[in-house]
Formats: C-alpha cells, sequence, structure tokens
C-alpha cells in the first residue's frame, strides 16, 4: 500500500506549476528583447554564449528538485499503516554493575554471578513484558535496548562481564539517566 503521512504538502506541486509558467514567460520575453537587439540569425553570432537548451535544462532540473523536495515533505510511504495497539505487560530497564568491586565473593559465587543468576530467574517468569540491559562502571552504556526477545536477553546477559567497561568507578547516575 503506498500513502503519504502528510498529503497536504502536494498542493504545494501547484507552485511548481506555476514556476514553470514563469520560467517560460521569462524565456519568451527574453527572447522578444534579444529580437529587439539584432535579427535571429545574426543572435548565435553576437551571442555565442547564448544557449536555449542551457536554459530550459537548468530550469527543469531546478523545478524537479523543487518538485522532489515537496515529495519528500509528503512522506511517501510504503507497506502497512501504523496502527496503536494496547500492550499488555510492563517494560522492566535493569541497571547492572559491571565494575570490578562485583567480583567480590562475599556472596556466592560472586555478586555479578549471582546478579546474573537473578536476571535469569526474572527473565524465565516474564511472559508479556519488555526488558532492557543498562550497564555501569565509571561510564554506562546501553547493552540491550528494550525488548520481549527473552532469548536475546538471555544471549546478552551470558556475555555481561566486568571486562565489559574499562573505566571503573560507580556511575550510577550516569545508568540512572
Amino acid at each position: 500500500m503506498f500513502r503519504f503521512a502528510n498529503a497536504g504538502m502536494l498542493w504545494w506541486l501547484l507552485g511548481v506549476v506555476v514556476l514553470l509558467l514563469l520560467c517560460w514567460l521569462y524565456r519568451w520575453r527574453r527572447v522578444r528583447r534579444s529580437d529587439l537587439f539584432a535579427q535571429r540569425g545574426m543572435q548565435g553570432l553576437l551571442m555565442p554564449y547564448a544557449s536555449k537548451m542551457r536554459f530550459w535544462v537548468r530550469s527543469l532540473l531546478f523545478l524537479v528538485g523543487i518538485s522532489a523536495l515537496i515529495v519528500g515533505l509528503a512522506r511517501p510511504q510504503f507497506g502497512m499503516r501504523e496502527v496503536k495497539s494496547k500492550r499488555e505487560g510492563v517494560e522492566i530497564m535493569l541497571v547492572l554493575d559491571v565494575s570490578n568491586s562485583m567480583n567480590a565473593q562475599d556472596v556466592k559465587p560472586s555478586r555479578l554471578a549471582r546478579a546474573k543468576l537473578e536476571i535469569s530467574k526474572l527473565l524465565e517468569r516474564m511472559r508479556q513484558d519488555r526488558i532492557g540491559l543498562i550497564l555501569f562502571a565509571g561510564k554506562s552504556y546501553v547493552l540491550l535496548p528494550i525488548t520481549n526477545d527473552y532469548a536475546t536477553a538471555s544471549m546478552f546477559l551470558s556475555s555481561v562481564n566486568t571486562g565489559l567497561i574499562q573505566d571503573q568507578g560507580t556511575a550510577l547516575g550516569e545508568a540512572l539517566e
């Protein structure tokens, strides 16, 4: 299915037709003025740089460019129409510390391994919810954007280790932004 998201912009194409008429009028008046200057046969000798074709090529390229800009602003779209649907469940964005302090073994097997285990259990219980994962240490970055693909989330989670972020520290504030 083909449609325009902003079909009202297409009315501006009438302005392109007006510009085409103005180009034709300008060229016609220019030819009339040059006829007053010299006979048609002599004009080529007196003005070798003047070209009818160059004027029309430049004008048409300009008008095609303006037309393409207008059509682009009308936002042509292919495919199905966007439908907003209500979705059950919640969106959960997890923030996980991957600084070297997570290697501490005060919790068995380590803080990071325990956190990954708990997140894996959470993933197993999720049905219609969406989940994402942000890692932080000295800096933070989004490891997994919000998704409902739990297999991918598990794969990304299994790759998490304390060596992923070189800058050490605890930039929790940056991660929460």
